[in-house]
């Protein structure tokens, strides 16, 4: 946790059919805010570790972004543009640059990202969805905390329903200024499996498979694999869905966890040993 007071201001426009150009600028100043307590109403403890510490600090950042979608197919409406999609996946480059100076701005780091998702309808099979992303720090001069590329992880009772994320990874373990890629995929099966045993298609289940890769220069490959089912409840207005997440390889987080998750509320349950 840490404190950030800043300004920003943001453009995007749709130049092309299907390409977006999107840019920001902002600057933030940055500070570590310590621990002020160590009550907790669960856990008898006498005191919690501390929070990460940076030294207080500004950075101006600027952002460029472009994003494509070949084939996008839409209707034209009298005020506006109704897009419907396209069966060629959402292609995207961004650039994230630090200018030292503005402001007194000390942050100094280049980070250049290209990556590719979609969610492709195989019928029968239901549905898949996937993206994929990697990036390069092509400089890192004077980068600090919040400046690190963090992977989207899980270490609480409670999660969301993000496609890009580790549910099994500690926080910021595998942040850093390097070289990554990651791939995240889902396969959406919509009770074809399980509609088809005697009993158990009676409760209406819909059925999960998952992967979930990540590499870094510093640490390495890590890989997480997850099953889960879900069902409707009150007539599909409160999903209810429980996931089985294993660690195939990778330091850091735990080896098997257990999520329920409730995407009406954005979060979910945890149980991890």
């Amino acid at each position: 946790l840490y404190r950030k007071k800043w300004m920003m201001a943001s453009w995007k426009q749709e130049v092309l059919n299907g390409f977006l150009i999107s840019a920001r600028l902002s600057v933030e100043h940055r500070s570590a805010l310590p621990v002020s307590t160590n009550y907790s109403w669960r856990i008898d403890t006498n005191a919690y570790p501390p929070n990460l510490y940076f030294e207080t600090h500004t950075a101006c950042i600027a952002k460029i972004g472009i994003e494509y979608q070949p084939g996008n197919k839409y209707m034209k409406l009298k005020s506006e543009k109704l897009d419907l999609g396209s069966k060629w996946p959402v292609f995207y480059a961004k650039t994230t640059q630090a200018i030292v100076g503005i402001f007194n701005s000390k942050a100094d780091f280049g980070l250049a990202e290209l990556g590719a998702h979609s969610t492709l309808s195989l019928r029968l099979l239901g549905k898949l969805t996937w993206e994929i992303n990697t990036g390069n720090f092509y400089s890192d001069k004077k980068t600090f905390l919040p400046d690190f590329y963090h992977f989207q992880s899980n270490q609480l009772l409670f999660r969301n329903s993000e496609l890009k994320q580790f549910s099994l990874m500690d926080y910021y373990a595998w942040s850093g200024t390097g070289t990554f890629a990651q791939a995240h995929g889902e396969q959406a099966f919509g009770g074809m499996l399980l509609n088809k045993i005697p009993g158990i298609r009676k409760l209406r289940l819909s059925e999960y498979l998952g992967a979930h890769y990540l590499y870094t220069s510093a640490n390495g490959h890590y890989l997480e694999l997850d099953a889960g089912v879900s069902r409707n409840f009150f007539h599909g207005f409160i999903p209810f869905r429980v996931d089985f997440h294993y660690k195939v390889f990778g330091s850091f987080g735990n080896a098997w966890g257990i999520t329920v998750t409730l995407p009406a509320l954005e979060s979910g349950l945890k149980i991890k040993l």
